[in-house]
């Protein structure tokens, strides 16, 4: 029996919990835990906004084998899902930082960041959530395996058979279900029977084969894994015998002559020189297969390493052309920018002369024209007489009836250019600084007085508003100090003027 083929079965139930494949995988190439599994059986999320970019990131680097970056993906994605209160995202980025942590041989703490992750989504209700527990709870028995902790492994199993049960109800799809179910039956099997827990292990292995994946190549080929890791040869040599039709095109790979190797030693061991022979010629037409193949897949391989070299140098050709365009462009662009400078260097030079020029020129003015313009200048300005200053303003004020506006002394000086000090000094000498607001009362009383002979239809409010009076009750004082008579007896007056004049016109003359 030392020739005898013996795996880890610990091995075994770690390469059935990870690997979704027929063919076997390197480790690193295994799917990422969580949220990166295959998109057949798991249905996508509704993640906040920048989740997805960041688990194609994490996913992209778990498979290259890149653990902490993948790693780093998640821990940002983690705090996205917490700023956005998604408690399902920020569960699936702490269980997938968990699980690429035990991947690194950071065992507790990555299974305690798992289990914590793990409390959160069993409490979810949602479907989406229940169809993704089951293979979550297998990357949860895979790490507890890893971390050589049969009892919890089995205890994880356990839960996936419950959330098998709730996803069940949760989808029409009897295939995953009846896959799940497999697989979890085959890494019980493993495991109770590495625990020495017999009976348990062939209760698992039967509701294995009540299972229609116990029909397809995937799971045969579970089956025979575990038959193989417990050294089962009457058992393998019978699976393998009726699982010999489930395979089909799986055959040409190095799995299968593996398990081929194993028959061959269990024949040999029970003597059984036909079977020996048959499964001997199996593997030597499987061996030369394999190598057609992988000679195919050579010159395939050289073929598209001849592609990518074609490839390449036609982006040498295309950089190098772009780099002549470049430098061609550079030269002509220096040419460019040199006559700029020559221009821009002669008109300053032009500037310059110009500029002499007109200094000399300046400097050509004779004395006496220059003594007659400072004379001129020094001749002091003719001053204006109050009458004046007073018409002048006058005439402003009635000029666009500027007297309706708001006015100051300081707006007149502006106006007539002049000071404020000679208009005060104009008003002081016919009567004190109020004139310039008496003028102004005046000729808004005045155009009261013309609105209300013109206007009969006119109110005494918006004749006051028409006039520029500020209010009715400035303008009734203002007008009764000026003309004597209220606005309301000043229209009386008038409306008793005309009739007396039309009655007059109207009586009989004497003959």
């Amino acid at each position: 029996m030392n020739t005898r083929k013996t795996f880890c079965p610990f091995f075994f139930v770690l390469f059935l919990a990870a690997c979704q494949h027929c063919e076997e995988s390197p480790r690193k190439s295994e799917p990422a835990p969580g949220v990166h599994n295959s998109p057949s059986c798991m249905p996508e999320y509704t993640l906040p906004d920048g989740c997805d970019s960041l688990l194609s990131i994490a996913c992209a680097a778990y498979r290259a084998g890149d653990m902490q970056r993948a790693i780093d993906a998640d821990t940002q994605g983690l705090a996205v899902a917490r700023k956005a209160g998604n408690k399902v995202a920020e569960a699936l980025f702490l269980f997938n930082s968990g699980a690429c942590q035990t991947w690194l041989e950071q065992v507790d703490e990555g299974l305690g960041r798992m289990q914590k992750a793990m409390s959160v989504l069993t409490r979810q209700s949602d479907s989406a959530t229940l169809l993704r527990l089951p293979s979550l709870w297998q990357e949860m028995a895979s790490a507890y395996i890893a971390a050589e902790r049969p009892d919890s492994a089995i205890a994880a199993c356990l839960q996936r058979e419950e959330a098998i049960a709730k996803a069940a109800a949760c989808t029409a799809d009897d295939s995953i279900i009846d896959r799940q179910r497999g697989q979890n039956a085959v890494m019980l099997a493993t495991l109770y029977d590495h625990c020495g827990q017999t009976a348990l292990s062939r209760q698992a292995i039967q509701r294995f084969n009540e299972t229609r994946y116990a029909l397809t190549a995937e799971g045969a080929h579970g089956l025979l894994d575990y038959y193989n890791s417990t050294e089962q040869e009457d058992a393998y040599i019978e699976t393998f015998r009726r699982a010999r039709a489930y395979f089909g095109n799986d055959t040409v790979n190095e799995r299968y002559r593996d398990e081929l190797e194993f028959l061959l030693n269990a024949y040999y061991w029970k003597d059984d020189i036909d079977g020996v022979a048959h499964t001997a010629g199996s593997i030597v037409q499987l061996t030369e297969e394999l190598a057609k193949r992988r000679i195919q897949d050579a010159s395939l391989e050289w073929q598209e390493r001849f592609r990518l070299s074609e490839a390449q140098q036609s982006i040498e050709r295309e950089r190098q052309r772009h780099r002549t365009i470049l430098s061609i462009g550079i030269v002509a662009g220096s040419a460019l920018l040199l006559i700029i400078l020559i221009l821009l260097w002669n008109g300053h030079r032009l500037r310059r002369k110009n500029l002499v020029l007109t200094r000399q020129a300046l400097r050509a003015v004779t004395l006496e024209e220059m003594l007659s313009a400072r004379r001129s200048a020094r001749q002091p300005k003719p001053v204006e007489s109050d009458e004046t200053i007073l018409e002048r303003i006058g005439e402003w004020l009635d000029t666009d009836d500027n007297f309706l506006q708001k006015l100051t002394i300081r707006d007149a000086a502006q106006a007539i250019g002049s000071t404020q000090k000679r208009i005060v000094e104009a008003f002081a000498s016919k009567g004190g600084e109020g004139g310039f607001n008496e003028i102004i009362t005046q000729k808004r009383i005045n155009r009261a007085c013309l609105l209300i002979q013109r206007e009969t239809n006119y109110t005494i409010e918006a004749i006051a508003k028409f006039s520029g009076f500020p209010s009715v009750r400035t303008f009734y004082r203002k007008f009764q100090q000026s003309i004597g008579l209220t606005p309301t007896e000043y229209r009386e007056s008038l409306k008793k003027l005309q009739e007396s004049s039309s009655d007059a016109s109207t009586a009989p003359t004497e003959n």
